[in-house]
């Protein structure tokens, strides 16, 4: 083992790619804070040093601190003539760092599509999961990298269907985060099992299509209901995608469900808990509009008779309390235990104590 200072200067002179340096001063097995020299010249893209360090016997496979090795390094930084020196040296392509994540994982997730076909030529699995279960398929699902999506499912078409510990499918993931492209091009690759997996939900009993509806992904909830997905669909507490729509304030979404789909907008959860009662909880003014517009009922109760102007109060919502007055609320209805909006108004928000105060 070098002494610290000697590993210092020849893990430097690596990540600066400065091959006569370490011609003059190298000595096997240098680590510096965890790195090898490999570490840093695979990081960086020097593929010259690479080439250099891994014919004098250096580790290709050598984890640092958190268990990334040279090949999660060049993966992750895209360095294509990096990775493929690595992998002629022989390091191993499935390499699993701390969490669990592969070279292919990193590679898909960065975006990094040569990456990501040379892995697969060498080996690599696309069946690989982290300890989320999350497979490469749901990394590049999640970015929306199509070159990856193709290249990953030429390799292993069932991938597309696989689920995460949480029973989530790269569908999931594309519809969340609004990569129309991914979506479509997964629906595509489908084939026969598009219905069970447009219709697949994760654990929490959410579908992709309340997945798009509650980031307000419109453009992909059309493409799943293209599909066949179902509209009327609810999670396990029973919140349908009104419900998801309204808590983010996604008023477009909104519109949509209700005028095209016909979803009721006084569909109620578990607790009774209407779509209007979840806008005013987080204070989202424009859902509240929509809500309101499409004929949500204003006084509608909850298992525990708190109406939506109720909710707002208590939370300090004064824009939707305003709104909910302007659109017939009873500011003088009373819930089980006797209490009115008025006494619930969080103490602290005094605009909505005098809104309510001045009715």
């Amino acid at each position: 083992m070098a002494p610290r200072k000697a590993a210092r200067a020849l893990v430097a002179a690596a990540r600066a790619g400065d091959l006569p340096a370490l011609r003059q001063s190298f000595q096997p097995g240098c680590v510096f804070a965890g790195r090898t020299p490999l570490h840093e010249a695979a990081a960086n893209g020097h593929t010259d040093v690479v080439r250099w360090l891994a014919a004098r016997g250096e580790p290709v496979d050598a984890p640092d601190g958190t268990g990334r090795t040279p090949v999660h390094e060049a993966a992750c930084f895209g360095h294509v003539d990096v990775l493929r020196a690595l992998l002629d040296a022989g390091a191993d392509a499935d390499a699993t760092k701390r969490t669990d994540w592969t070279p292919l994982m990193l590679g898909a997730e960065k975006q990094h599509s040569e990456c990501v076909v040379l892995l697969l030529e060498c080996g690599a699995s696309p069946h690989v999961r982290n300890k989320d279960g999350w497979t490469a398929v749901h990394m590049a699902a999640r970015v929306g990298c199509l070159p990856a999506l193709h290249a990953l499912a030429d390799a292993a078409g069932e991938a597309w269907c696989s689920v995460s510990r949480n029973n989530r499918t790269p569908l999931h993931t594309a519809a969340l985060h609004g990569q129309l492209a991914a979506v479509n091009a997964i629906l595509d690759r489908l084939a026969d099992a598009r219905s069970s997996v447009v219709h697949q939900a994760d654990k929490s009993g959410r579908t992709a299509l309340l997945e798009a509806a509650g980031a307000g992904h419109l453009d992909v909830l059309r493409a799943l209901v293209h599909a066949g997905a179902r509209v009327d669909v609810a999670n396990v507490v029973r919140q349908n995608a009104l419900h998801l729509a309204a808590l983010e304030g996604h008023a477009h979404v909104i519109a949509e469900l209700t005028t095209q789909h016909a979803l009721d907008p006084a569909a109620a959860d578990q607790h009774g808990l209407t779509p209007l009662h979840a806008a005013a909880l987080r204070g989202r003014v424009v859902a509240v509009q929509a809500l309101v517009a499409a004929g949500a009922p204003v006084d509608a109760r909850t298992e525990h008779g708190l109406t939506p102007l109720m909710i707002a109060a208590n939370w300090g919502q004064a824009e939707c309390v305003r709104e909910l007055l302007a659109a017939g609320a009873d500011p003088a209805a009373t819930a089980s235990d006797g209490s009115t909006a008025l006494s619930r108004a969080a103490r602290d928000a005094k605009e909505v104590y005098e809104l309510l105060r001045g009715v």
